[in-house]
């Protein structure tokens, strides 16, 4: 979408509202929102709608059009990654053994795709 319109942040505020519209009727649909709870979670709201989504997003969409497709898929799966060792480091949350596990899975499976490649080529020039 972005190679056609050549305009990544039209596109990442577009998806960015469309997301709130149905976020925001799936709330009402599925839960019994009030002003009080809306009140004590507005700080999550914000940070998680705005700086997360807004700004990150944003800048992911742009980036992308800077970025060989392969790299963006490796960096894209890394997410999750790279959200645990926030919550980490920013709000000391841990993840369980299964957590970690997956993280762990998740980056050999990246440095796989990175390496292999690399060594497979290293090892062609040597019989040559």
């Amino acid at each position: 979408m972005v190679s056609k319109t050549q305009q990544p942040v039209l596109l990442a505020t577009v998806q960015f509202f469309i997301c709130a519209i149905l976020a925001t009727a799936a709330a009402f649909i599925l839960e019994s929102p009030n002003l009080t709870s809306l009140e004590l979670a507005m700080d999550g709201i914000l940070y998680a709608g705005l700086v997360s989504v807004g700004v990150g997003f944003t800048l992911q969409v742009v980036a992308q059009r800077h970025t060989p497709p392969a790299d963006t898929a490796i960096l894209l799966s890394m997410e999750a990654v790279f959200a645990a060792l926030a919550g980490a480091w920013f709000l000391d949350e841990r993840l369980p053994a299964v957590g970690l596990a997956g993280a762990g899975l998740i980056l050999a499976s990246v440095l796989a795709a990175e390496l292999l490649p690399l060594m497979r080529k290293k090892r062609r020039l040597h019989r040559a």
